[in-house]
């Protein structure tokens, strides 16, 4: 356990707090309040850099609950910060995500041929190698949940959409969930980087997810079948073609530790 506050009157600066112990009578503890909110924030910061500072959300998010699942989440990067930050907090200290972007996977991939001596066209294969992540599989392993934004490759490669699907078969392969997003101004269709007739067939059955985009704007850049994943729409809502439209407020609530707590006890 982190070192706690040493003003804490629960755990003395201790940061945990004994439990009864378990039924094989083995000693068992929980992290102190006063240590909690500061091992979240770390954790938050870790899945994506400054998430913790994006705007907080009054009231449920359509990403929440489906942290086990594949999505494909249209939203412009505001509104996924938002949401996201929304189910981070809540899903405790532990929590084992990371958002990268198409860029990076192409990144990961330049870096493993360039360590081959292969020839590459590619701007980005002048960047430094990195030390932390030397092929696509130690980008993609790590995460229980890999979120990876699209449309911020901007330089062409011809093995954009090949790389993008390894790394989605890749992690479909180790039973692990993978979230997508899109954005309006850039939505995963033909003519997109990341895109190709393979691509389309394997996220045939996604589960598609709208946040903020209007329906109409949202069925004219899917190319398949938009399963509704949804919550019950607000007055102003609309069913367009099996898709909701959930508008969702701006203050969020307060913080549920149920979720977690338990399953360190």
């Amino acid at each position: 356990m982190s070192n706690g506050d040493p003003k804490c009157e629960l755990c003395h600066g201790r940061g945990a707090l004994d439990l009864p112990p378990d039924e094989n009578g083995i000693p068992r503890t929980q992290r102190c309040e006063c240590v909690l909110i500061r091992d979240v924030v770390r954790n938050v910061e870790r899945g994506w850099k400054k998430l913790i500072r994006a705007p907080v959300l009054n009231g449920p998010s359509p990403l929440t609950e489906n942290e086990a699942k594949d999505l494909w989440v249209t939203a412009s990067m505001g509104m996924l910060q938002t949401h996201l930050r929304h189910v981070a907090v809540r899903m405790g200290p532990d929590w084992g995500f990371k958002v990268v972007t198409d860029s990076d996977l192409m990144v990961a991939w330049l870096a493993n041929a360039s360590m081959k001596g292969e020839r590459i066209f590619d701007p980005e294969a002048q960047a430094p190698v990195s030390q932390e992540v030397m092929t696509l599989v130690d980008l993609m392993d790590p995460p229980e949940l890999l979120i990876i934004r699209l449309g911020v490759k901007s330089a062409r490669n011809a093995a954009m959409n090949e790389v993008f699907l390894e790394a989605l078969t890749h992690r479909a392969h180790a039973g692990k969930p993978t979230w997508i997003v899109d954005s309006p101004q850039q939505p995963l269709g033909e003519g997109h980087l990341c895109w190709s007739y393979a691509v389309s067939e394997f996220l045939v059955n996604w589960t598609r997810v709208n946040l903020g985009v209007s329906p109409e704007e949202f069925l004219a850049n899917s190319f398949t079948p938009a399963s509704d994943l949804s919550l019950t729409p607000t007055g102003n809502g609309a069913n367009t073609g099996g898709t909701k439209r959930v508008t969702v407020p701006g203050i969020e609530t307060p913080t549920t530790k149920d979720r977690w707590s338990k399953k360190k006890q």
